[in-house]
């Protein structure tokens, strides 16, 4: 018989597990976090040194003094072993740091009264475990944070402020509370009366049986001699009328009921100015031409202010240019200006907040190198230039035609158009009497430019002159008065007497209806049409009652459509007239029958 025998094995369970704490704390017992596995018994150590005394294992453990083993604040070190349950261990350990040491904070205010914002400076510091936040509250401006990469923070109210502020290092330690009793007074920017009434007063809240005074000095009630009215809860104190001036700081103290007075750092503490004149502007520039892209804009004013530019006409403070420091001069530099014309408008702004009315400066900005003058004969006039077409204000369509007149002791050598900084053509010679160029507006926008002509004399010397036009994209219609004079021709059998005697009466009935169409041959075509079948059915006429012959020479004498027209002179129509004398009254009235009739067939031939 055999017998068999059989044996299981098995591996033995390793435990593991892992011990966490707070990088910084302030207690000796600490809470610590374990994870595990595989065990069911743990130990913890300040050393390293075990008993191997195990307790039964959970997540977290608070059993462990840290400071038994190295007393004290500082780094610490903890140890955990545990056991499975087969009596394998597996031991580990953490690091923290140790500090019940409070942190430490100041604060740096400014005293008295503060016209503007300011800052609260603080100090803080934490030596183990360094700060983790900081905090301030105040019963004025409400509670907050100190930021701790600035360690300050700004007042912006007004008022008096209390102040109460700590702060908590990393390992949970709050520092002592500090205060600030009173700070600052009035933080915001001085005060202004800007109205012109003769009387400035100062309105404050208080609590009823109060009694307030006011002065210029910052004293206590009892020190004080200007009384302040008082209604209910609210104190009137009338300042009387004040010249205007720079601001000025005045206090109100008030007692209660029961004669409690405030003290100086209870007191309110205003400033204010008086001041209700704008500031003006006596000087701006530059102007003319000038020959550098670099231009610096200046203004002047008549009291201290602040200034802004811009290339439009809006408010202060809608203007995009820098504004200057407060003072009565104030420049700006321009750069990188193009060749062409400019115009800036400057506002200024004094420290009651009044706003002056607004300057304009223009120059023109020609940086062109134009050919060396003779040094042998020094020219410092500079030439006279002024726009002829168009006018200023005037709206254009299409191709503009540009005018422009100029004169100078030693010449001009040329003319220079420009629209805005772009060049439209230099010009070196005259049509006529003027420097004459086009200018294409068809693609540009419907909307305001200004046009500059620069004139430059043989010396190189420059002068400008700017006008103002706009485009339109419809085009302008030119219409002819109605008033305008008609070209009108006497009768040829009218003597001279009668025509120097007539004068400006000398439009008759005939010329008037039968000769004014000619003056408007060119325009009116329909009424040409017209015309003419009248002029043909009259010649008909005649030519059928008359004949030929004599009527026909007369008919020939009569005057030419060069009359009707009125292409000749007067004195040379009276030249031409005939000098008859005709011996029959009766008989000028078919005379002038028939010259009217042999003058409509001459016209028409002459036409044809």
């Amino acid at each position: 018989m055999i017998a068999l025998l059989a044996f299981a094995s098995f591996a033995a369970a390793l435990p593991s597990a892992t011990i966490t704490a707070p990088a910084f704390t302030n207690s000796q017992t600490p809470t610590f976090t374990i994870t595990y596995s595989d065990a069911n018994g743990m130990e913890l150590s300040c050393n390293g040194s075990f008993s191997n005394s195990f307790v039964a294992i959970s997540g977290t453990y608070s059993g462990l003094d840290i400071t038994s083993c190295i007393p004290g604040e500082g780094s610490k070190q903890a140890f955990l072993r545990v056991e499975s349950s087969d009596a394998n261990t597996f031991d580990t350990n953490t690091w923290l740091v140790y500090d019940t040491t409070k942190p430490t904070i100041t604060a740096v205010a400014p005293s008295g009264l503060q016209t503007s914002d300011f800052d609260v400076n603080f100090t803080i510091s934490d030596t183990l475990s360094g700060i983790a936040s900081a905090s301030y509250t105040s019963p004025t401006f409400g509670n907050g944070t100190i930021p701790l990469d600035q360690n300050k923070i700004t007042i912006s109210t007004d008022g008096n402020h209390a102040i109460t502020y700590y702060a908590t290092d990393n390992a949970g330690n709050q520092s002592d509370s500090t205060s600030i009793a009173s700070i600052g007074g009035d933080s915001s920017s001085p005060y202004w009366d800007v109205n012109n009434d003769s009387q400035t007063s100062i309105v404050i809240s208080g609590e009823s049986g109060m009694l307030c005074r006011w002065g210029t000095a910052d004293a206590v009630w009892s020190s004080m001699t200007n009384e302040c009215s008082v209604s209910g809860t609210q104190a009137t104190c009338n300042l009387g009328s004040l010249s205007q001036g720079s601001s000025q700081a005045y206090y109100i103290s008030c007692k209660d009921s029961a004669g409690n007075e405030q003290t100086n750092a209870q007191n309110i503490d205003l400033s204010f100015g008086v001041d209700w004149t704008a500031p003006s502007i006596t000087s701006a520039g530059p102007s003319g031409v000038q020959s550098s892209s670099s231009v610096t804009l200046t203004a002047a004013t008549n009291e201290a202010s602040t200034c802004k530019y811009g290339i439009s006409d809006v408010s202060y403070d809608s203007m995009s240019g820098s504004s200057s420091a407060s003072a009565t001069s104030h420049s700006w530099s321009l750069t990188n200006l193009t060749d062409g014309s400019y115009a800036y408008y400057i506002r200024c702004r004094d420290s009651a907040g009044l706003d002056s009315d607004k300057a304009t400066t223009s120059f023109t900005v020609s940086t062109t190198p134009l050919a060396v003058p003779d040094s042998s004969a020094t020219d410092t006039t500079n030439p006279t230039v002024h726009w002829v077409e168009p006018i200023n204000n005037a709206t254009v369509y299409g191709i503009v035609k540009l005018k422009a007149s100029a004169s100078d002791n030693k010449g001009i050598k040329s003319m220079i158009f420009y629209y805005g900084s772009k060049m439209i053509a230099r010009v070196s010679s005259k049509e006529g009497d003027y420097y004459v160029a086009d200018w294409n507006t068809i693609d540009l926008n419907e909307t305001t430019y200004q046009l500059s002509a620069i004139a430059y004399d043989t010396s190189n010397n420059s002068a400008s002159d700017l006008i103002t036009v706009k485009i339109s994209k419809t085009p302008i219609t030119q219409v002819q008065d109605e008033n305008e004079p008609i070209v009108s021709v006497a009768d040829e059998n009218e003597s001279v007497a009668e025509k120097q005697e007539g004068g400006s009466k000398k439009t008759s009935a005939n010329t008037a209806s039968g000769l004014a169409a000619f003056s408007t041959l060119t325009n009116k075509n329909i009424a040409l049409a017209v015309m003419i079948i009248g002029i043909i059915a009259l010649a008909l006429m005649a030519y059928a009652k008359f004949g030929k012959g004599k009527g026909e020479r007369s008919f020939k004498s009569s005057f030419s459509f060069e009359k009707i027209a009125g292409f000749k002179s007067r004195s040379e129509k009276n030249a031409e007239l005939p000098k008859r004398n005709f011996k029959r009254q009766e008989k000028k009235e078919e005379q002038s029958s028939l010259s009217q009739a042999k003058r409509y067939k001459t016209d028409f031939e002459d036409w044809n």
